[in-house]
């Protein structure tokens, strides 16, 4: 399939109140210092974005950035630091799959491309989980097209600035998955998988821990009802528990997982943001506020059904508020 390339979303930034175009599968990082969650990227089926926005959380306003180097599609962006983030890998405007890594500057919109290793570093993919430990970003999963037989990957990776590719056993662990959430747990020093799509294509509702100091992974049996088999859901680690939201065509609740208890517990709170997956999400510092932008709402049709709302969701209760309206690029 060929794309076109969008450089701006020009009739949205004609408004007095610009608003970027509906899209899925886009990158998002929150910048502490100036309280703006900051998107690029992403695809509404029929073009590959390359237009970058912040949206001021104070003002509920949003604002067209810089453009962004490279078509950036189903890749990954993980917050190391108030002002920064990662980029890493993806889908390119040339529909190929890449393994770039990127530090991304939310300062000035620059994206500086970050020398590869001599040693190993992740094949090119896409729609792979990432978390970032404070010092350490995490990759794990994703699928690969461009070969003749497409490949889910069975690999975890980690990279501590400046050093090498770090692969980390698979035994026992989630094995082949694409579009599964991750978080750290910095409570425990561990990392969570949950959910996702398999080598077979058949979606997952397992719970997986890895514990980076023992290497072992762990499989939790969770007691009693669980969410919906999810992918490309919200995955986040806040106050003793993951929170999950997302990746079901009709799931709108928030679920939220209790470590001591392990158990999982529904959140359906009204108003909620319609169902989707494929949106960006961002986690305030102090894990009290969870943020989601656009994605994609399961419509079997028509590009303008792609999302770009905002909403801000208490992380205490799973109250959600509104902050923005979706923008189709309408003056």
């Amino acid at each position: 399939m060929k794309y076109a390339i969008c450089l701006f979303s020009l009739l949205a930034a004609c408004t007095d109140d610009p608003r970027p175009v509906g899209r899925y599968s886009h990158i998002g990082l929150l910048d502490t210092a100036t309280n703006r969650l900051h998107i690029a990227g992403g695809s509404d089926l029929e073009t590959f974005f390359v237009d970058a926005w912040s949206f001021d959380l104070d003002n509920l306003t949003w604002k067209t950035e810089a453009p962004i180097p490279q078509a950036t599609h189903r890749s990954i962006a993980v917050s190391s630091g108030p002002s920064q983030g990662l980029v890493f890998g993806g889908t390119t405007w040339e529909d190929a799959e890449t393994n770039d890594l990127f530090a991304w500057n939310l300062q000035d919109g620059s994206w500086n491309s970050t020398p590869g290793p001599d040693g190993p570093i992740p094949a090119p993919r896409y729609k792979h989980a990432a978390a970032w430990d404070g010092a350490r970003l995490w990759i794990m999963g994703g699928r690969e097209n461009d070969t003749e037989s497409p490949i889910v990957f069975d690999e975890l990776w980690s990279k501590n600035g400046e050093e090498e590719w770090v692969s980390h056993p698979m035994t026992n662990g989630p094995g082949p998955l694409f579009r599964q959430g991750m978080a750290w747990d910095s409570e425990n020093g561990k990392l969570w998988v949950y959910g996702g799509i398999d080598d077979e294509n058949v979606r997952s509702d397992a719970l997986f821990s890895y514990d980076p100091e023992t290497q072992i992974w762990e499989n939790g049996e969770v007691i009693g009802s669980a969410p919906l088999q999810k992918a490309s859901h919200s995955l986040v680690w806040t106050n003793g528990g993951l929170i999950a939201w997302g990746g079901h065509a009709t799931d709108t609740a928030s679920w939220r997982y209790d470590i001591a208890a392990n158990t999982w517990t529904e959140r359906d709170t009204t108003p909620a943001p319609t169902a989707r997956d494929a949106q960006v999400t961002a986690l305030s510092d102090d894990g009290a506020t969870l943020y989601i932008v656009g994605g994609d709402n399961f419509a079997e049709e028509a590009t303008e059904d792609f999302l770009s709302d905002v909403w801000s969701m208490d992380t205490a209760s799973g109250e959600w508020t509104q902050l923005k309206e979706t923008g189709y690029g309408s003056p």
